[in-house]
């Protein structure tokens, strides 16, 4: 999968806590991680190849980027000002994101790291904040995924579509690769 998502030139990533714990082992420090968790993220650590620990390393925190006049910013999830996760919010708002986002220069802000939609616009500011949910992180395979169309007058047109998949073989791989912690991670995630 890394292979065929490295290769590809139209895909703007950035870094999330996973991602974080890895390169934190990786470069041998110590992750934020603990428990199974902190477990899972050594034994993905011990088996990432090598050849991607660079673009691993190189991932930003945040990208920016203007399409049609507007301004986006891409994050995993909301920051502290030295680049540190802020705790999953679990009554997000467009007041409280207001809040987070109030120097940004940003007309949409798009992230993820909490696995369901988000989708608000802002009274004070018409800020369009968006996360359209997990891709491939459910209960239900289902991978979810957003449309944006930005139209001439500049408004923005959002679409979330969700797209039905077989999950089988991928969730036969945690106990075929004895991936730490997969009862909890396919508890937690996918509900089984």
């Amino acid at each position: 999968m890394l292979q065929r998502l490295t290769r590809r030139e139209d895909v703007i990533y950035v870094r999330g806590n996973h991602d974080q714990a890895i390169l934190d082992i990786i470069e041998q420090r110590e992750p934020e991680s603990n428990g199974e968790e902190l477990e899972h993220h050594e034994w993905i650590a011990k088996n990432l190849e090598k050849s991607y620990h660079p673009f691993l390393a190189q991932l930003p925190m945040q990208r920016s980027a203007s399409y049609n006049e507007k301004k986006f910013l891409f994050r995993h999830y909301h920051m502290e000002a030295n680049e540190t996760f802020l705790p999953i919010d679990q009554e997000p708002s467009a007041l409280k994101l207001d809040s987070i986002y109030q120097t940004e220069g940003a007309d949409v802000v798009c992230f993820g790291h909490h696995h369901i939609l988000h989708h608000f616009k802002s009274n004070q500011n018409q800020r369009l904040y968006l996360n359209p949910g997990a891709l491939g992180c459910g209960h239900q395979s289902i991978a979810p995924y957003a449309l944006m169309t930005i139209v001439p007058t500049g408004e923005i047109d959002v679409c979330v579509k969700e797209i039905s998949y077989d999950s089988q073989e991928f969730l036969k791989g945690f106990e075929v690769l004895q991936v730490p912690a997969r009862d909890s991670i396919l508890k937690i995630f996918y509900g089984i």
